[in-house]
């Protein structure tokens, strides 16, 4: 069974795992063909990385050495600027754009918390889709049902799949503020609400408006 965020920071806290172990397995987990096309930016050599500059010091809490989130990987929704990247949104049309000049604020608050940023998740093109479905990077498959292809909801169909299947332990993603202004509120809370549900895995959003403000 994979370890949640919380029974994972626990786990190193305690001493009965280590950073570098945990760090390792994720990196396995990203490799599997449960995660074919849950992301457009891969986050194996980051993980690779990570686990082999690992401190295995122990979550002390909030306030501890490596923070709350314990240097546990953190996937990114493709819509969110994270420093020195480029956001592809989804899209093809968006390659050849800027990298970003710095994290907006969600991922900023990520890093300080002790969030490894670790892989650049897929989602449908613009976010304009509840299903999932992409056609420039293909389309995650529900980790539910290994046997069979079938849809993991969306918009954000590979941050679900990074979850449900270990390779994260966090995963950001949100409808941007810049189309909440033009669906109902169920439909922005669905990019969160329709993956979690069709991939089974627990989901919490305090996600400030402000957050987003980044967001393409």
């Amino acid at each position: 069974m994979i370890a949640d965020l919380h029974a994972q920071t626990q786990a190193i806290a305690a001493g009965k795992d280590s950073l570098q172990d945990a760090l390792l397995r994720a990196r396995e987990l990203s490799l599997e063909a449960a995660c074919a096309h849950a992301y457009t930016r891969h986050p194996a050599d980051a993980l690779a990385a990570a686990a082999r500059s690992a401190s295995d010091v122990g979550v002390k809490g909030p306030a501890g050495a490596i923070g709350a989130l314990a240097g546990l990987p953190v996937s990114v929704k493709d819509l969110f600027d994270v420093q020195d990247q480029v956001t592809l949104a989804g899209s093809t049309a968006l390659t050849g754009a800027a990298p970003a000049v710095a994290d907006c604020p969600a991922v900023a608050r990520l890093r300080k918390a002790g969030g490894l940023i670790a892989g650049r998740t897929n989602m449908s093109e613009f976010a304009f889709s509840g299903v999932g479905i992409n056609p420039h990077y293909g389309s995650p498959a529900n980790p539910a049902d290994p046997e069979v292809a079938r849809i993991t909801g969306g918009s954000s169909s590979g941050a679900a799949v990074s979850v449900a299947t270990g390779a994260a332990f966090v995963g950001l993603h949100q409808t941007p503020v810049a189309l909440s202004a033009y669906l109902p509120p169920c439909a922005a809370w669905s990019a969160l609400k329709v993956p979690q549900v069709w991939c089974p895995q627990k989901a919490r959003c305090r996600c400030p408006p402000h957050w987003t403000q980044c967001a393409h």
